[in-house]
């Protein structure tokens, strides 16, 4: 049984690019689709699909590479962690999230949503997780 299923997703999308896979496996929730909808959206990876094999629901996620086979993400950090939440406000987030190239993911009330919306929307939330 895992304990951070959020920090699971993310290194193993980090380790299948390292191991220069097409795809990888993980199992479903509601919380890991909206992220991978997230990484989706921003390019981290090429796309993601939802399958039931015996009874259960994993998601299959394609990982994107460049022209030299360079694997889209370079780095993840999970922030808040089944122990440590760490809530961001709004104002916050520019301070935060420093660089063009990181994508940071928060879970508002309105959703998962990328730092990008948040900021736009005026919502702070629990900071997920940090993707460059």
């Amino acid at each position: 049984m895992v304990n951070d299923p959020i920090g699971d997703l993310l290194i193993r999308i980090k380790n299948g690019g390292s191991a220069k896979k097409t795809e990888i496996k993980v199992p479903s929730s509601r919380m890991k689709e909206a992220i991978l909808k997230i990484l989706s959206g921003s390019g981290f990876v090429s796309g993601y699909e939802l399958r039931e094999k015996s009874g259960r629901k994993e998601l299959v996620v394609k990982l994107k590479y460049d022209a030299n086979s360079v694997h889209a993400i370079k780095g993840v950090k999970r922030m808040s962690t089944p122990g440590c939440h760490i809530y961001i406000a709004s104002s916050e987030i520019n301070q935060q999230i420093r660089g063009r190239d990181k994508l940071g993911i928060i879970s508002t009330s309105r959703g998962v949503v990328s730092h990008y919306e948040a900021k736009k929307q005026g919502l702070g939330g629990k900071f997920l997780a940090l993707v460059w």
